[in-house]
């Protein structure tokens, strides 16, 4: 109820649904059961979920691009998001404002619903948010947000005074010196996941890892305080019980009942009760870098056997597979937000697996990628989009970045597909060569933007820039909305909508380009634009005839393997 009075239906429906189907016929709220609540409630949680996510016309894109009076920065980052969402987070992404010592949540539009400050009254002029040693967890309502240094739980129901988010309680995670700075001596050290995107981890001052969390559920949070496990109230923060002598950079999962904690090296596990901390047993579990993603007890698995590649769901408390599929050597792993993992190997096969119970949701193939290095996919309420990645070769005299703002944003060089969810068949390949793309956009725009920052060094000259290329797609059909130079340096992308209005803007630091989606019918054309290669948009000059006559002869080749491989699936026969 207090949702729906905030207009946050869409966070509301999975409680109704909750009511609904846990407590139908349960007495919850004044005589009344879960189904008849869920009765009264719906129909405004799903009136306020239809106006916040309104569908985006299918026609003309008209684009009006202007100056403006420029950002000097990226203002918000996303933070990493460890275990389940639960209903209230699974349309919000969790950034942090590291210049106004704040995080924020935004929906899956791009637009801010809540910010709450995490700077304490007596560090207030003390900066020591990093981004990259960050990360959340939820437990219901309440934010677990990890600053490496402390742990900090955020209630998003909107109690405090100003009617936001505000800060319930915070603990610290190391013993500073008096008289010293809280982030002096804390560094930070990347480790490379399973799925090719590293993930950065707070040490101290003695290389000590810090800042590790464990499962946040209804009856306990937990996280890592140096040597100790500490166990506390969800809602009060104060220990419930405290265990010592833990490994520093232990990984921690599990359910109500039961605690799981594993040695950063791989070691013997510890299976604990989660009531009281006592040792059940002592247990092999697949070691943590095996590890893409923990559900309760349960672990999904992603490792080396016998000269192939495993996906698995395992069972830590019953010590077994669940459930398994296999793959080359070869293939690429990426997870598809909480509930499912898409593979892609190098002849092309594509498939999304479901975590729940490992039933495959697509199972496809497209055209063979032999040197592929990474794959991407963002999953949408109608399609899955697919990105096999490919090195990117440069350009003589010309130097490509992606956007700066966050770690891990790659170089897009290769094709985006489209697959329908229902039918599971494909609807569209774009070509993207090179690319920069933010991996962090907001899941319900209706195009996908790349953005890169690029440098020119003509032969025996001065490097010249950087300037900026936006590209924008059209994440239903793969047609090309906007590929420009454009006039200012990339210092980062802000991205707002107007969904009323079916309307976004995207700002970079002195132009804005706004994109407005209507039913008005599409321009006439034999074949839709294909993005531009960067280095071969007209704007980039010194190429000579020989450098051209070798990249197409190198184009051609490519086109004729390509048909070659699989003529039927491109509508040629041989």
């Amino acid at each position: 109820h207090l949702l729906i009075e905030r207009e946050r239906g869409s966070d509301a429906l999975g409680y109704v649904d909750r009511l609904a189907n846990e407590f139908a016929n349960e007495t919850c709220l004044e005589g009344k059961t879960g189904r008849e609540l869920a009765d009264v409630l719906r129909p405004d949680a799903e009136a306020q979920s239809r106006g916040a996510n309104r569908a985006w016309p299918a026609g003309r894109v008209d684009v009006k691009e202007s100056k403006t009076q420029g950002i000097a920065h990226v203002r918000s980052v996303p933070l990493e998001f460890r275990g389940p969402r639960g209903p209230y987070f699974a349309d919000l992404t969790i950034e942090m404002d590291q210049s106004q010592q704040a995080i924020l949540g935004k929906d899956d539009l791009g637009n801010e619903r809540w910010r709450v400050s995490l700077a304490p009254d007596d560090r207030r002029n003390v900066n020591h948010f990093n981004q990259l040693i960050s990360h959340v967890r939820a437990d219901g309502h309440l934010l677990i947000v990890s600053l490496g240094t402390e742990i900090v739980a955020v209630d998003t129901l909107g109690k405090s005074p100003q009617g936001g988010a505000r800060v319930v309680w915070r603990r610290e995670l190391t013993d500073s010196l008096p008289g010293m700075n809280i982030v002096q001596g804390i560094n930070q050290r990347m480790v490379q996941m399973p799925w090719g995107v590293p993930r950065f981890m707070a040490h101290d001052a003695f290389g000590k890892p810090i800042g590790v969390t464990g499962p946040a559920t209804l009856r306990y949070v937990s996280f890592l305080k140096q040597r100790t496990l500490q166990v506390v109230d969800p809602l009060t923060g104060e220990a419930l019980w405290i265990r010592h002598n833990t490994a520093p950079g232990s990984e921690l999962f599990g359910d109500e009942r039961h605690l799981f904690v594993t040695p950063p090296d791989g070691g013997e596990s510890l299976l604990l009760s989660a009531a009281d901390g006592r040792e059940i047993r002592r247990l092999e579990l697949p070691t943590p870098d095996e590890r893409v993603a923990s559900y309760g007890r349960k672990l999904l698995t992603w490792k080396a056997v016998a000269g192939r590649m495993r996906l698995a769901l395992y069972d830590a408390l019953e010590e077994k597979e669940l459930w398994r599929h296999d793959f080359p050597a070869s293939a690429r792993l990426w997870p598809v937000d909480a509930d499912e993992a898409a593979v892609v190997d190098r002849s092309g096969r594509f498939v999304v697996v479901s975590a729940a119970d490992g039933a495959l949701q697509i199972d496809a193939r497209i055209h063979p990628e032999p040197n592929l290095t990474e794959a991407y996919v963002f999953r949408t309420a109608d399609a899955y989009l697919l990105i096999p990645n490919t090195p990117f070769r440069h350009r003589e005299g010309i130097n490509i970045q992606p956007i700066s703002g966050h770690y891990g944003n790659p170089l897009i060089n290769g094709y985006l597909y489209g697959f329908d969810r229902k039918t599971k068949k494909q609807i569209f390949r774009t070509r993207v060569p090179g690319h920069g793309l933010s991996l962090q956009q907001p899941g319900a725009l209706p195009m996908l933007v790349f953005a890169s920052q690029v440098y020119e060094q003509p032969r025996n000259g001065q490097v010249r820039g950087p300037h900026a290329i936006l590209l924008c797609i059209d994440k239903r059909t793969g047609r090309m909305l906007y590929d420009k130079q454009l006039s200012s340096p990339l210092q980062g992308i802000d991205i707002s909508t107007d969904a009323a209005r079916h309307r976004i803007a995207v700002q970079t630091f002195r132009d804005k380009v706004e994109f407005t989606f209507t039913d008005e019918p599409l321009p006439e054309a034999s074949d839709p634009a294909q993005p531009k290669e960067i280095g071969a948009l007209p704007q980039f000059r010194g190429k000579g005839v020989g450098d051209s006559i070798v990249d197409s002869a190198a184009e051609l080749g490519r086109a004729l393997r390509e048909v070659l491989s699989n003529p039927v699936a491109l509508g040629y026969t041989l």
